[in-house]
């Protein structure tokens, strides 16, 4: 494919695209209409998709109702939400938006040309959604079992998923990766607003954290900067994908600058104000508690980070705080009882559980330890910025020195409290296996980039204005280099981007269709793989499942794929057919020996042994393991 061609998506995307913009920009007003007017309206967007979980919650989990009326309600919402914000006259989008939309365009563009292409994609993002959709309901004792890895999960999620492919009339799986980057687009110009207001001189003396007025060019593209390429915990395999990652991270980021705010509506004695910020952060720790299991951990660090700065700062009246505090938490505490109580009540599917205490790891502590130090080691980019707003953190503590150190205790408190927890549930949730290699420890702590970087501009704002301001330098080169670069990296960068197009992707999405047309809908299949940790398997299981098809198991490099251990694997498992992606001596031996590397093969049982239905050949390599994801 050509550089432009990996760029432009297809008419259908294109048109979906239309569909997910216009579902974010409902979510937008009302948003809008449900905070009033404040000084983040580019953030409308993740207070609107607060309301959207209180009403797909309240009415399918609570009540039982069909999703489709939550859906309803989100519509008659978005008609009295237009009314409210046109009467009021509350503005939908900040000064200069614009700017950064159009600078964000080209990934926008290639976000809506990918295809879902990740292992918990296939395994849980896209399944619990499509449930959604197929089903009008979250999955329940009376319904076939859904296709999710963990079904018991939230879903925040999946519903503008479901909003988008009912308009749509048909399953839209890069919904969420197209509204991942619209609404980190819109987390950049908040945070282009951050970096104008920390150059001001003012700042010494009269603390804001960013600007209202327009930020201008460099300024929308040095924040686009900043929450992409710059952003070490920029990972584009859990942006421009379904994962849940980057909303726990715009959610954890989003709350803390809203707490910010509250302290200093607090401090100026203006409780009205305050109390608004108090329901802006309490939509935002709903959305936190609604995305997965596990973000829980988050919501209860941001809460008790936020606790800790009222605590310590002495222009906080604690009476006045606490008074806000039954605002902040219930909201999210409601929604969190009324889902559990539904997956007690409906046992939905599998979760994360905690084993008694006496069975926790504390044999290999030491070596979770270890191995968790050595993803610090390689992280640097993350962790020693972390570790400085730490130490910042503690020191200010000790020695309160204003407003700043609010922000700079609440983003301490989060990364130490949060890596603790982590450490924890090596040790008490996850399998010894995971728990010796920590299991995505560097994909967790990226839930806290954007703290990171929103607390080190800040940093950095303080050096800019010590050492550089005033010194006479001329700094318009590097504005136009953050221009330049912000456009010549997305174009640059774009195999990076559109991971999608690896060709072992390629080729199963291709075959797809005609292995569906093979199967006869009551057919069973497995895939063997032997060569792989199982990801194509889980993409073919995933295409299956989207098809009407049952794929019964896969036979990975974890399975010990000797010959006889395919054989009573597919004994035990009895399938009609196999799709065997990956050769080796044992599948051979267990299979058909006739079978040749280059190609993959669909095989049909055939009295004792199987017999080759159809062959794809591989384009440009002979086996999966020369294509690197």
């Amino acid at each position: 494919m050509s550089v432009i061609d990996l760029f432009i998506p297809s008419l259908n995307q294109f048109l979906m695209l239309g569909v997910i913009v216009a579902i974010a920009a409902a979510m937008s007003v009302i948003g809008a209409a449900i905070t009033g007017r404040h000084r983040m309206p580019e953030m409308n967007v993740i207070f609107g998709w607060a309301f959207i979980i209180i009403i797909f919650t309240v009415t399918g989990a609570l009540f039982g109702w069909p999703l489709k009326i939550a859906g309803w309600i989100f519509f008659a919402a978005l008609l009295v939400s237009v009314w409210v914000v046109v009467k009021r006259q509350i503005p939908l989008l900040p000064k200069g938006i614009g700017r950064t939309a159009l600078l964000g365009l080209p990934m926008i563009l290639v976000v809506s040309a990918m295809h879902p292409s990740q292992w918990d994609e296939f395994a849980h993002w896209l399944p619990a959604a499509h449930y959604l959709f197929v089903w009008d309901s979250f999955p329940n004792a009376d319904l076939p079992r859904s296709a999710a890895s963990m079904a018991g999960y939230p879903y925040g999620m999946g519903f503008p998923v479901y909003l988008t492919s009912n308009i749509a009339g048909e399953f839209i799986e890069n919904t969420t990766a197209v509204l991942n980057v619209l609404m980190l687009m819109s987390f950049a110009h908040l945070v282009a607003r951050i970096i104008v207001a920390q150059g001001r001189p003012e700042q010494q003396t009269e603390p804001q954290l960013f600007s209202d007025e327009a930020p201008p060019w460099w300024a929308c593209a040095t924040g686009i900067l900043a929450v992409t390429i710059l952003n070490p915990t920029f990972v584009q395999k859990l942006v421009l994908t379904a994962y849940g990652e980057l909303a726990s991270g715009l959610a954890m980021a989003l709350g803390m600058i809203i707490a910010w705010h509250m302290f200093e509506e607090l401090a100026e004695g203006n409780r009205k104000e305050a109390r608004r910020q108090a329901w802006m952060l309490a939509l935002a720790l709903l959305i936190l508690i609604s995305l997965k299991q596990a973000t829980l951990a988050l919501f209860l660090v941001l809460l008790f980070a936020v606790i800790l700065v009222a605590l310590r700062d002495s222009k906080i009246k604690l009476k006045e705080f606490v008074s806000l505090l039954p605002l902040i938490i219930i909201p999210a505490i409601v929604i969190f009882l009324i889902w559990r109580q539904y997956v007690a009540s409906n046992l939905v599917g599998p979760q994360h559980t905690i084993r008694p205490f006496d069975k926790w790891f504390w044999e290999i502590s030491y070596d979770i330890l270890m191995r968790a130090f050595y993803v610090v080691t390689k992280k640097g980019g993350y962790f020693i910025p972390s570790f400085i707003l730490s130490g910042m953190a503690l020191y200010g503590l000790f020695r309160w020195r204003g407003a700043r150190d609010r922000l700079f205790v609440m983003a301490g408190f989060a990364f130490m409290s949060y890596n603790v927890f982590l450490l924890i549930t090596y040790l008490a949730v996850f399998g010894r296996f995971d728990a010796l290699r920590v299991a995505s420890f560097w994909r967790y702590n990226t839930h806290l980039g954007l703290i990171v970087v929103v607390a080190f501009i800040v940093v950095l704002g303080i050096l800019y204005r010590r050492y550089i301001f005033g010194r006479g330098w001329n700094l318009r080169p590097v504005m136009w280099l953050a221009i330049i670069l912000v456009i010549g990296l997305q174009v640059g960068l774009i195999h990076k981007l559109r991971f999608d197009v690896r060709a072992t992707k390629i080729h199963i999405r291709e075959i797809v269709p005609e292995i569906v047309e093979l199967l006869p809908k009551d057919a069973t299949i497995v895939a063997v793989d032997p060569e792989s940790d199982g990801a194509y398997g889980t993409q073919m299981r995933y295409h299956m499942y989207m098809a009407g098809r049952k794929m019964v198991g896969q036979i990975s490099a974890y399975s010990s794929a000797t010959a006889q251990n395919i054989r009573l694997n597919l004994d035990r498992k009895k399938p009609d057919f196999i799709w065997v992606h990956s050769i080796t001596p044992g599948v051979l031996g267990a299979i058909n020996p006739n079978l040749k590397k280059g190609a993959s093969y669909l095989l049909k049982r055939d009295g004792g042994g199987w017999k080759v239905l159809k062959s794809w050949p591989f384009k440009g390599y002979m086996s999966p393991t020369e294509i690197k994801d």
